[in-house]
């Protein structure tokens, strides 16, 4: 694939493999030739695929970091917002940053509001006895009034209400779940 991109072929003194074989991790000093062009995309989604087959999550998640960066939102808004899930949801499950991955949920939903995985990652913190519950419930209050959803809306505002020490903030809350 770096051929076809016109980048120099990177070769290793490692034995050849072939689909019998598994994917050896690929020394840091390696992938940084890879890079000596500037950001190419090729390379980054060849180096994507690489380091998701070996589990090699920390290098995943700087190359789809990287990625993010060369696909911003206004260029492919689609493609933008699936590299910031699979980076949210890489975050969560393999780097163990609930909080970054809370994060990159809630930059999904600022340039999609309506993105249902980003929404179900975060809706997921909003049940038991969470951590982030707090925090996911007060991302989620606009996004639901943005969409009118009334029913989760009430649902946050109870989650709200349960932590809210100030009479006048608690009263507020009181009246938005009446109505």
């Amino acid at each position: 694939e770096c051929q076809a991109a016109g980048m120099p072929l990177v070769t290793t003194d490692a034995p050849p493999m072939n689909e019998h074989s598994p994917f050896r991790t690929v020394p840091a000093a390696e992938t940084e030739t890879v890079f000596t062009n500037g950001e190419e995309p090729i390379a980054l989604s060849s180096l994507d695929r690489i380091y998701a087959r070996n589990q090699q999550w920390k290098q995943l998640a700087d190359v789809i970091g990287r990625q993010i960066m060369i696909v911003g939102p206004e260029q492919n808004k689609g493609q933008h917002v699936e590299l910031k899930y699979r980076l949210g949801q890489l975050k969560e499950m393999h780097l163990g940053d609930v909080k970054g991955a809370i994060d990159v949920y809630r930059d999904i939903l600022d340039i999609d509001v309506g993105h249902p995985n980003a929404r179900g990652s975060l809706e997921v913190h909003l049940r038991g006895d969470d951590k982030q519950k707090l925090d996911v419930a007060n991302i989620l209050e606009p996004v639901y009034e943005q969409l009118q959803e009334w029913a989760p809306l009430v649902g946050v505002h109870e989650i709200q209400l349960t932590s809210e020490k100030d009479q006048l903030r608690r009263t507020t809350l009181l009246l938005r779940i009446g109505e």
